[in-house]
């Protein structure tokens, strides 16, 4: 039994091959890998201790969407990174929500909601929330750009000092 195994359920939720297809892109790195090979086109995966070891290139992250602030850690060190495509949970209204968005260079509002799919293949359920992805830098905007027929694509505001309003 792997280390995501817990009583024969999982909470490793794999991001669809349509999704990588619709971005055309390749990343460096897959931040949040599970030890094998999932549909992420990237050179390099990260599987454990994440958030302690160096990022490089142009990521992907779909972080464990856990607890209540559990993205919070994993937001903070990918804008810092300043490069790359975010995977989350739309929860528009929650504090982390707000406190990162304005970061972002675009967010995508993917619809419909996507049905991820389970460590053995087979496809889950609608989830409850929606799934967002958000970009920062310029090849993971163009990615989003490219990829906007699967959802809607904002450009957020900026508000924070230095960068443009």
């Amino acid at each position: 039994m792997s280390h995501w195994e817990v009583n024969g359920t999982s909470d490793d939720w794999y991001t669809p091959r349509y999704i990588f297809e619709a971005l055309g892109c390749d990343f460096d790195l897959d931040v949040a890998s599970p030890p094998h090979a999932t549909h992420v086109p990237c050179a390099t995966r990260i599987s454990l201790n994440s958030l302690d070891e160096e990022w490089c290139g142009f990521v992907w992250m779909n972080p464990p969407f856990g607890a209540r602030n559990g993205l919070v850690p994993w937001l903070e060190k990918f804008c810092r990174h300043g490069n790359g495509i975010a995977l989350f949970p739309d929860r528009t209204s929650a504090p982390w929500f707000q406190q990162y968005a304005e970061r972002f260079d675009c967010i995508l509002f993917l619809s419909p909601k996507v049905k991820f799919e389970r460590p053995d293949g087979s496809v889950g359920n609608s989830p409850s929330n929606g799934t967002a992805l958000a970009a920062i830098g310029l090849e993971g905007s163009n990615a989003l750009i490219e990829a906007a027929g699967l959802g809607v694509l904002f450009f957020p505001r900026r508000t924070q000092e230095g960068r443009d309003t």
